[in-house]
């Protein structure tokens, strides 16, 4: 895939793991691909308005939502 704030390849994605089980008890784990997690965030009015600043500010917070993640799924240690 590819991104569509920076219009680079995108090499890794997220697996999301759900686990139950069948109504006969049967454990299950499903491996659920390509399944990307959002997060939304209200734009208010003391954030960027000009397109160039707001695009930049967006960058930016991708990136450091992409370093807590990696730092999560790490635990905790460095990116």
């Amino acid at each position: 895939g590819v991104s569509p704030l920076e219009g680079t390849v995108i090499n890794l994605v997220p697996v999301v793991r759900i686990f139950g089980a069948t109504p006969a008890g049967q454990k299950a784990c499903l491996h659920l691909h390509k399944a990307f997690p959002y997060f939304y965030f209200p734009y208010d009015e003391d954030l960027p308005s000009a397109p160039n600043e707001a695009m930049a500010f967006l960058r930016k917070l991708v990136g450091a939502l992409e370093v807590a993640m990696k730092m999560s799924s790490m635990g905790g240690a460095g990116a």
